[in-house]
This record gives C-alpha cells, sequence and structure tokens, in this order.
C-alpha cells in the first residue's frame, strides 16, 4: 500500500461513510442537484408570462387600478379580464402561472404596504415586513420593496390566496379569483 493508509471518512450532516474520493464525489453531485433546482425555479419564472398592474391609493378607502402592462403578446382584451381600470377596490382575477407585478411606485407604501391573504386573514406575501407563509417559496419567486411587490401564481398559492389589502387600513381590500391558464 504504499506507506498510505486508505481509510473511511465518516461524514455525519449526511449519515454516509466513504472513502474520502466517493465523499467528495457524492457532495459534488449534491451541489449540482442543488443548483439545477435554483436554476429550474429561475428559469421557471422566466419563462412565466407577467402582468404589471400600476396601483394607486384613494386615501385611506380604497386600491385603485390605474394601468396594466403585459407581455408583447397580452391582448387588450386579456389584460381587461385582470381588473377593471379606475375602479375602487376591484376584482382582481390572476392567472395560475403567470408573474404578477404590482407597481405602488405612486403609493407612500410606508403609509399602505400591500398584502395578499388566505380567506381567513392569514397573510401570504406581504410588503408591510410582515412575514407571509409563501413568501420564501422558490417557486413564487416573491420580491418586495418600498416600490412594490411580485410574485408567480402557483396552484398552491392559488389555492389559499383571496385577496388583496393595505396591512394598515382594512377598508382598502378588494377580492381575488383565479383562473387555470388557457
Amino acid at each position: 500500500m504504499n506507506g498510505r493508509k486508505h481509510g473511511l471518512v465518516e461524514c455525519r450532516a449526511i449519515g454516509v461513510k466513504a472513502r474520502s474520493a466517493t465523499l467528495f464525489a457524492l457532495l459534488v453531485l449534491a451541489g449540482l442537484w442543488l443548483g439545477a433546482a435554483q436554476d429550474t425555479g429561475a428559469q421557471a419564472v422566466q419563462d412565466a408570462p407577467e402582468v404589471t398592474l400600476t396601483l394607486q391609493n384613494v386615501g385611506a378607502s380604497a386600491w385603485r387600478v390605474v394601468a396594466l402592462e403585459g407581455a408583447e403578446d397580452a391582448t387588450a382584451e386579456a389584460l381587461a379580464e385582470v381588473a377593471a381600470l379606475e375602479a375602487e377596490n376591484p376584482t382582481l382575477t390572476l392567472t395560475l402561472g403567470t408573474r404578477y407585478r404590482f407597481d405602488l411606485s405612486d403609493v407612500n407604501s410606508s403609509i399602505h404596504p400591500l398584502d395578499f391573504r388566505a380567506g381567513d386573514g392569514t397573510v401570504l406575501l406581504a410588503q408591510s415586513g410582515r412575514e407571509g407563509s409563501f413568501e420564501a417559496d422558490p417557486a413564487v419567486a416573491f420580491e418586495a420593496d418600498e416600490t412594490g411587490l411580485a410574485f408567480t401564481l402557483t396552484p398552491e398559492l392559488a389555492e389559499l390566496l383571496a385577496a388583496y389589502q393595505c396591512s394598515v387600513h382594512g377598508a382598502m381590500r378588494g377580492a381575488l379569483e383565479v383562473v387555470d391558464a388557457p
């Protein structure tokens, strides 16, 4: 054996005993798998159709959708199905698999932070700094800052999603409906 010891290496974190070369190979493969899983989530977000809704507040009593924009292939009719422009607290119709951006650049988000909630009031996604239960889901790919928020509507999120609401003013609340992708 040329004076070298060929022993086993134990990795207690993953419960594996193997020769060091084998363990190294397992860890490399695990890293590649995890990286691929993360890339798949990023790719899903890139491939999702996108709709941007620009919201404004009406004092502390309502939200108003003032503009809708979609991907180049989005028709005016398809966008009109998302929300009624200029209506107060309109029902928003969201499509599974679509990435939504809520532009709040004309809203003081420290006074009117936007949350998305379940029917029982549970916060699912929050601009307010509260942690919603879907914010860490890589498929949802949630992003938020003082100018707005974005998320991809997954089937799991859609099952619970019922309303959008200002987390400070309860009157600023609208219903959400979810439809399947065409």
